[in-house]
């Protein structure tokens, strides 16, 4: 897809290179679609590290007589972000909390870039569940979240913010490269789409999306890893208005006031609802 001078050489030589790395892609993993990955995966499919990870670490402990971990030549220790005000969070005795082993199954979620839900045991009895997200950058989550955490401590320190209790929701953000990163989990939340497909209905969200796939690959029926290819093809003849059309017919397809129907049925009646947005107009 570059030229010699590292520039895209033109759109025909793009499409021909995204064309050739996905045969390349569906030859050496040609079970790798998204379908046959979603859902709970034993974690030692993905390497073996993890599991040898926690019995090297059982195995320090168990050789030091140490109480909770202790630091050894296997620490590793729990990723966090939370030093922007008091400090990282420590346990009892005053240290780090450390990772000692891992769930041994993992959530792969079914989303675009399949990110993957584990589960840290830590040195100080707690467990804590991060999501991994591959081949995206988590700086800029990060430094969101590092001002949501400086305003709060700012409203912390103003009577009439801290008598309301005015703060925003924060979670850990772990840039480990830059095109990978983990979030903290936070419980008792739903996609999105879920959300809005427990008010239209599975078969409206997929005739949405049907609508949609047909205007970006076609009619024709798709064989196995087809759907790669065939939007590559398209990649160059369709213009940003004929995308954009279609993206809004879709869309049209599924009512405009979904998410508020869902809010509503969430809060059980007009009353709740209301005090349900005054919650979040107060902590958003």
């Amino acid at each position: 897809a570059f030229a010699a001078g590292g520039a895209l050489s033109s759109a025909a030589h793009f499409k021909q290179r995204c064309l050739a790395l996905h045969a390349e892609i569906n030859k050496k993993y040609p079970d790798a679609s998204g379908a046959k990955q979603a859902g709970r995966r034993d974690l030692s499919s993905f390497t073996p590290w993890f599991s040898a990870f926690s019995e090297a670490a059982a195995g320090g402990r168990a050789g030091s007589g140490q109480q909770g971990g202790g630091r050894g030549s296997r620490s590793l220790l729990l990723p966090t972000m939370e030093v922007v005000h008091g400090g990282a969070v420590e346990d009892e005795a005053g240290e780090l909390p450390e990772v000692v082993g891992f769930s041994r199954t993992v959530h792969v979620f079914g989303s675009k870039q399949l990110p993957k839900r584990i589960t840290l045991y830590c040195s100080d009895f707690s467990s804590r569940d991060f999501v991994v997200k591959g081949a995206e950058d988590v700086r800029l989550d990060q430094r969101v979240m590092v001002l949501f955490d400086v305003m709060n401590g700012i409203a912390a320190q103003d009577a009439g913010c801290s008598s309301r209790g005015i703060s925003l929701r924060t979670y850990a953000v772990v840039p480990l490269h830059p095109g990978l990163g983990m979030l903290g989990f936070v419980p008792g939340t739903k996609p999105l789409g879920d959300v809005v497909e427990a008010v239209v209905g599975k078969d409206a969200m997929d005739a949405a999306a049907r609508h949609y796939q047909e205007s970006v690959v076609g009619r024709e029926p798709l064989q196995q890893n087809e759907m790669a290819r065939r939007y590559c093809a398209r990649f160059g003849s369709t213009s940003r208005d004929e995308a954009v059309r279609a993206l809004r017919e879709a869309s049209g397809r599924v009512r405009r006031d979904a998410l508020k129907q869902a809010l509503m049925r969430a809060a059980g009646g007009p009353e709740l609802f209301l005090t349900n947005r005054a919650n979040f107009n107060r902590t958003c």
